[in-house]
């Protein structure tokens, strides 16, 4: 969000020192515009694992949107025969949530090993068909071509849409410094 309202360098973020006096005028202007507000309505919270520590979390702060980066680091006190029967468990649980809860959670997975250089299938979803059944939207991310002067060609892919089109490919660039995605128009 940062990025790609002030136009700063991700790496600069990260490295504070290498940030200029116009790159810290620009994030103080930024905080100063929008600091409130995204103090107000984002909240990052780090280390939480367990599928009942999500749902407290979501109790108590009330949030629009959920997002879950990386379905493999969850963990849950029970024993399961397999990964598999682990994440169905936990996809299940994340679909009842949202319906108990009224939020929509977003879920990012990898995508299985053997899927790189070729473009993602719904099979290629990391030991999990679950994540297909209980998905609403499933959207994969497909490099399409090397990255050149600090751009990456990708397409999006829309393979799962429960009220709409599926197999839909959105054309876009990714600005690797600034974590920008822009969609490519193609001229008919």
């Amino acid at each position: 969000l940062v990025c790609r309202e002030t136009g700063i360098k991700g790496e600069k973020l990260k490295t504070p020192a290498k940030m200029s006096a116009d790159d810290e005028a620009l994030l103080e202007n930024f905080f100063g515009l929008y600091g409130v507000t995204v103090k107000e309505h984002i909240n990052v919270i780090e280390g939480v694992r367990t599928l009942a520590e999500i749902k407290r979390h979501i109790t108590h702060y009330r949030p629009e949107v959920v997002i879950i980066d990386q379905l493999t680091q969850l963990r849950e006190n029970k024993r399961f025969n397999s990964i598999r029967e682990q994440f169905s468990y936990m996809t299940n649980t994340l679909k009842a949530m949202t319906m108990e809860l009224d939020v929509p959670i977003i879920l990012l997975a990898q995508i299985n090993r053997g899927g790189d250089g070729k473009e993602p299938t719904l099979g290629d979803l990391k030991e999990s068909g679950s994540i297909e059944e209980d998905s609403d939207n499933v959207i994969m991310l497909h490099q399409t071509d090397e990255s050149a002067n600090g751009i990456t060609p990708v397409t999006a892919i829309i393979r799962k849409q429960r009220n709409g089109a599926k197999d839909v490919k959105i054309e876009c660039a990714y600005q690797n410094e600034k974590y920008i995605f822009r969609e490519i128009k193609k001229n008919s």
